[in-house]
């Protein structure tokens, strides 16, 4: 990994999940299955990262080195959307980039008692060692 590409607009808070944390949530959920009402709704709320920063400093940590954060060439996307279908997806998503989205979990608290969450570090490191970076 030589940079960090980052989709985010600088100062834009984001919600960051860790994937294992969100299946423990399902499996709670599942294991309450019964209490649950017909039409239950829950937010993950996961790890809030006010401005991008927290993410990328916390990469650059995790992995010993400083790097580079670059921002998303959103102008390129429609280029090669075309041709690949993830790039189609990426531009649906840009304005979850360009704004702010904090899901509210205070029901999930609520009915689970907790949120689940890995430390930062700890899934990141994780995270990149199922990848293969180092």
């Amino acid at each position: 990994m030589r940079s960090i590409l980052y989709p985010g607009g600088k100062g834009v808070g984001h919600a960051w999940a860790y994937l294992p944390d969100i299946a423990e949530t399902f499996a709670r959920l599942l294991d309450r299955e019964p209490e649950l009402p017909h039409f239950a709704r829950f937010h993950f709320a996961g790890l809030w990262d006010a401005d991008g920063t927290r993410l990328t400093r916390s990469i650059q940590e995790v992995l010993g080195r400083k790097l580079p954060v670059r921002g998303m060439p959103w102008w390129a996307l429609p280029l090669i959307a075309p041709f690949n279908p993830t790039m189609r997806e990426m531009i649906e998503m840009r304005p979850y980039w360009r704004h702010p989205v904090r899901p509210d979990n205070r029901e999930l608290v609520a009915f689970l008692g907790e949120e689940p969450h890995t430390p930062l570090a700890q899934s990141l490191a994780a995270s990149f060692a199922a990848l293969g970076i180092a």
